[in-house]
């Protein structure tokens, strides 16, 4: 009874935030509708589907009945997390061939990578839907219809009423590749009236280091239940050498020092530019390849190159890596892991981003 008054103040705010994206997700389908009728070339709010709608209950998840009491709920926020999955994803469908695993994303780009990513084999037993928002009722539809063994969660995307139906439906919750900055964990002691019972409801985490376990620990959850198994994201594979002279071959980039910076942030672009500029200096044949991280940044990352004093090329409209091109721009989705390969020199970004401590580098 007193969890359930704890998440009464949560659950009337995200009934507010949901009506708002329901809004927006009605004007994106007319936006949509009238420029197929005015214009069919032009493009409505790519940040949105129609899918979109199963976030509130209004459109079809699509998922067979068979993977009922067969199936792995595996929650990923976006692109980042479903890029470090894959290759766990891979290793449950072999270790397990008569399951299923539901990848779960936040955002459109998550969708698409899981896509793009997915074999042909695999596609036939992963299936993506989008997570619908964290009320009781709806978490609990989505569990009726996958009736999951366990529910697996990337990284740092704790929600009550998820963990609190997975307990009820005596579901394990295994978080993987957990994080926990010290900003967050502050941010769980604040509101811990909410957050308290969620952290002791995991059944297992598997934190990425000491600091995120001991974290956990600070917040509640007993050490037995946490295990430090290092960090996903550095078993993403890339490609092999073979793949990697193709891929310079591809760019005309093969007598370049290729310098890489790959999903980058607000304010990022700047530093790099910086650094380029001085390091162009002492190595004139250095190519800075720049990717930004969130795709409804392209435009505004160009714009700040076009008035820099680079040449560049965007991989967008197939433009030529001519020797006199300084920078190229990734202005499309789903080629960086490539482009790493082909990398001499790399940046990671969310190193230098003001949303709080360093991610990587």
């Amino acid at each position: 009874m007193k969890q359930l008054m704890a998440l009464f103040p949560y659950n009337v705010l995200l009934i507010i935030v949901g009506a708002v994206e329901l809004a927006k997700w009605l004007l994106y389908l007319l936006h949509k509708s009238t420029i197929q009728v005015f214009n069919h070339r032009a493009r409505a709010n790519v940040k949105m589907d129609l899918d979109w709608g199963q976030k509130f209950g209004l459109m079809p998840r699509r998922l067979p009945k068979k993977i009922r009491h067969k199936s792995v709920l595996f929650h990923c926020a976006s692109m980042g997390e479903v890029t470090a999955t894959i290759g766990l994803i891979r290793e449950i469908l072999k270790q397990h061939p008569e399951h299923y695993v539901v990848v779960t994303t936040n955002t459109l780009t998550g969708k698409h990578q899981l896509q793009r990513r997915l074999s042909d084999e695999m596609g036939k037993r992963v299936f993506h839907t989008y997570l619908p928002i964290d009320l009781p009722w709806m978490m609990s539809a989505l569990l009726r219809q996958v009736k999951p063994v366990v529910t697996l969660i990337m990284e740092v995307e704790l929600w009550p009423n998820l963990i609190r139906k997975c307990r009820a439906k005596k579901v394990p919750v295994v978080v993987v590749n957990a994080r926990m900055t010290d900003k967050t964990k502050r941010g769980y002691q604040r509101f811990s009236w909410l957050s308290g019972q969620m952290i002791k409801s995991l059944s297992k985490v598997l934190a990425r280091n000491q600091d995120d376990f001991d974290r956990y620990v600070e917040l509640g959850l007993p050490e037995s239940r946490i295990e430090i198994v290092g960090n996903l994201k550095f078993d993403i594979e890339v490609p092999a050498s073979e793949l990697s002279q193709i891929t310079r071959k591809e760019y005309n980039v093969e007598n370049r020092l290729v310098f890489i910076a790959g999903s980058t942030h607000l304010d990022e672009e700047e530093v790099v530019i910086s650094t380029y500029v001085k390091l162009k200096k002492s190595f004139p044949e250095l190519l800075l390849v720049i990717a930004p991280r969130h795709p409804e940044r392209f435009q505004q990352v160009l714009e700040y190159l076009l008035v820099q004093d680079v040449k560049i090329a965007q991989l967008s409209l197939d433009e030529s890596v001519t020797d006199k091109i300084d920078v190229l721009l990734v202005d499309k989705m789903g080629e960086l892991n490539r482009l790493y390969g082909a990398a001499d020199v790399a940046f990671v970004g969310g190193f230098y981003c003001r949303k709080g401590r360093p991610q990587s580098a």
